[in-house]
């Protein structure tokens, strides 16, 4: 075989599946246990690459697995009655999510041909809400409850940087334990990370020097930006605030769900934010459902994208908007459509140098329903599933333009069951937009975002420096 990229992680796989079988040789005939091992045991919150599940021992050919993430919030190893379910998919011996001959790496799937075991790969790219610093433990289980499930134990840890923000999540002066702290950086309000608060509330974030808003999110409770602590972190220096939070005095419920069915998406994160400023994290649970407390304005949810593409689904392109001033919402149903098409390639520099951790997307061109989306891999690699009709594809012009580069989009239909191989080659901007901005009185206006929108191109975004100063780079 042609050592191609897929070919040779295949191998890779194979070799990794031998040597933990080889090595449970003297056990065979004697355990019947499902056992599963991960790879990786532990990344960094700044990781760019996949995790590696490898699943052993006792499963029958073509079996199908619950594979599924908890948050270990007491870190003892175990999954525990109202620890956090934040992942949750579905694998099969044998089979992988292939469209039009060609894998679908953004899907967890089984990567080996070896019966009776599956090696299945999660990616992590860039900032994803996946990488919350904190213990986590996976459990492979039987739909069918044909074996004892199995665990194994993954820890994200926090990037050493020389600084750091640290304080208690609090409500009317009472610790809340076991919040996800979150940090939004920078003039944009990007973000930039976040970390699971032991059960006193405490908690520690290693971040580059900046500004940073910090907010909490945790069952029953709503965060209000409006009374959100922003710090100034400098170099070498180490702040200290306490984050509050408000009980929620409505709630929204219903399902996330495939399209046309009941049959429910789990542990998918939804992020909530009001007209007021007030802000939520939920998970959908088990069976897709969720409840999430809010209070009375007018609330949107724009579905966590990357979440949804590797469950093979796709979700709206725009915000869902729902109105809790009147009372509690309930029966909300949202479903997405299977997808069934791909569109996959690579993401390069001029200099045939991969780009890494940039975003692609594909919107729907004909009715902007729907939008699908790829972070970029160690390769320059992308992968996004899709439905069979037009659509508009390419690299971000947000995550491309700050590093100096454009990439053209391209518009084109593909058919149900057919893979499409798109090649993307960012050019370097060779020409640059500079200028200031004051206001009225003359006086420099800082650290705000910038955006210069081609006529008929993609948008270039840059920000004021704190005189007010931009330069941003752009195409003729």
């Amino acid at each position: 075989r042609e050592l191609t990229p897929m070919n040779f992680l295949r191998l890779k796989l194979r070799i990794l599946l031998l040597i933990l079988v080889v090595g449970n040789s003297w056990m065979v005939g004697r355990v019947h246990a499902v056992t599963v091992t991960v790879s990786p045991v532990a990344i960094s919150n700044l990781y760019n690459g996949a995790i590696t599940l490898v699943i052993t021992n006792g499963l029958t050919n073509g079996e199908t697995v619950l594979i599924e993430k908890f948050g270990d919030f007491n870190t003892n190893g175990a999954v525990d009655a109202g620890e956090l379910l934040v992942q949750s998919f579905l694998t099969t011996d044998g089979q992988a999510t292939v469209v039009g001959g060609v894998t679908n790496l953004s899907v967890p799937g089984d990567l080996t041909s070896i019966d009776g075991a599956i090696v299945s790969r999660i990616n992590f790219s860039g900032i994803d809400p996946q990488q919350i610093v904190g213990n986590f433990v996976f459990r492979v289980s039987s739909p069918t409850g044909r074996f004892t499930p199995a665990t194994a134990t993954f820890a994200v840890t926090n990037s050493n940087f020389g600084q750091s923000i640290s304080g208690i999540v609090r409500h009317n002066g009472t610790n809340v334990p076991n919040a996800s702290v979150f940090f939004m950086a920078g003039p944009n309000q990007d973000f930039a990370g976040d970390v699971l608060a032991d059960s006193s509330g405490n908690f520690t974030f290693k971040a580059p020097p900046g500004d940073y808003a910090v907010g909490a999110a945790k069952a029953g409770y709503v965060y209000d930006f409006s009374t959100a602590p922003h710090v100034t972190l400098t170099a070498g220096g180490n702040i200290s605030t306490n984050v509050p939070l408000i009980v929620g005095t409505r709630t929204i419920s219903g399902s996330l769900r495939k399209m046309g069915t009941t049959n429910g998406l789990a542990g998918v994160l939804m992020p909530w934010e009001s007209q007021n400023g007030a802000f939520i994290l939920s998970f959908t649970d088990a069976n897709g459902n969720f409840n999430v407390p809010v209070t009375a304005d007018q609330w949107k949810i724009k579905m966590q994208e990357s979440a949804i593409a590797s469950l093979g689904f796709l979700p709206p392109r725009d915000s869902l908007h729902v109105d809790t001033t009147s009372g509690n919402i309930s029966n909300l149903n949202i479903e997405m459509p299977k997808a069934d098409a791909l569109f996959y390639g690579q993401l390069k520099n001029n200099s045939n140098v991969p780009l890494v951790g940039i975003e692609v997307f594909a919107e729907n061109q004909n009715s902007y329903t729907y939008a699908g989306t790829s972070i970029t891999d160690t390769n320059g690699n992308y992968f996004i599933g899709v439905v069979g009709t037009n659509w508009n594809v390419g690299p971000s012009s947000e995550d491309l333009s700050p590093l100096g580069y454009s990439a053209n989009e391209t518009n084109l239909n593909i058919s149900s069951g057919q893979a499409i191989q798109l090649n993307f080659i960012a050019q370097l901007l060779t020409i640059h937009l500079g200028g200031r901005v004051v206001n009225g009185s003359g006086n420099p206006v800082g650290n705000i975002q910038m955006i210069v929108g081609a006529q008929n191109g993609p948008d270039f975004s840059g920000n004021t420096d704190n005189d007010g100063y931009f330069n941003i780079g752009l195409t003729a």
